[in-house]
């Protein structure tokens, strides 16, 4: 359908504009003038993106048109930016969760994905806020599987009751990374399609670097699909 094109860019500018709409509300609220600056370079960026999308919509044929052109503007449009990625985990397994940061720099020098945890946090930051808008900006959000995840009160009620929110919205895909032998049975994301493969715990694993190879080929097709289909 000659819409689909259109439908697709009208969902990686709403992805955008909510991103823009969080960056100058920090924006706002901040003195600090290094944050100041790399806050309106993030604004900037947004813009650019936000413009780019406006003017594939503008010039979308009218329906019953050749669909081709506007998909492949479309397309293109949404492969030029980083999937933002929100990673939820908790401190105890910080170990891990810097192992699959390691894992994911090949992606993230793609410029694939963007990933985003809260050691990124800078001093002086209002961490709470930030985590909160970092979570909303996200389309595809880790969830770092532990005892120690599932006994923290802030994941469960702040960053894991909003995430599966916005997976059921399909504003964001929530995947759950398996890090230790865990009982999540019956939790929110219980059900959802988890990595490594066979929700194997990582760290059961043999070779634990093919583990997190397993865990980064699964984003990777999640974040490629992503960028080719904004939803």
């Amino acid at each position: 359908m000659a819409s689909g094109g259109t439908d697709q860019a009208n969902g990686a500018l709403g992805t955008w504009q909510r991103k823009l709409a969080f960056l100058e509300q920090k924006l706002a609220g901040t003195s600090n003038a290094s944050q100041q600056f790399e806050l309106q370079e993030q604004i900037n960026e947004c813009n650019q993106q936000i413009q780019r999308l406006q003017a594939s919509t503008a010039s979308a044929p009218p329906p019953g048109a050749a669909s081709r052109p506007s998909a492949q503007t479309v397309a293109q449009a949404s492969s030029e930016g980083p999937v933002e990625v929100f990673i939820s985990y908790s401190h105890k397994d910080d170990e891990l969760r810097e192992e699959l940061v390691v894992h994911l720099s090949n992606l993230k020098r793609q410029g694939k994905i963007k990933a985003w945890h809260d050691r990124a946090l800078e001093a002086g930051n209002e961490w709470d806020a930030e985590i909160k808008a970092q979570l909303e900006a996200a389309r595809i959000i880790l969830l770092l599987i532990t005892p120690r995840f599932m006994a923290s009160e802030y994941i469960n009620d702040i960053e894991l009751a909003r995430a599966m929110e916005r997976h059921a919205e399909g504003s964001a895909r929530v995947i759950p990374i398996i890090l230790k032998p865990t009982d999540f049975k019956g939790s929110p994301f219980s059900k959802l399609q988890a990595l490594p493969r066979d929700a194997k715990p990582i760290t059961t694993w043999a070779n634990q670097d093919e583990a997190f190879l397993n865990v980064v080929e699964g984003i990777r097709r999640v974040a490629e699909n992503l960028r080719q289909n904004p939803r």
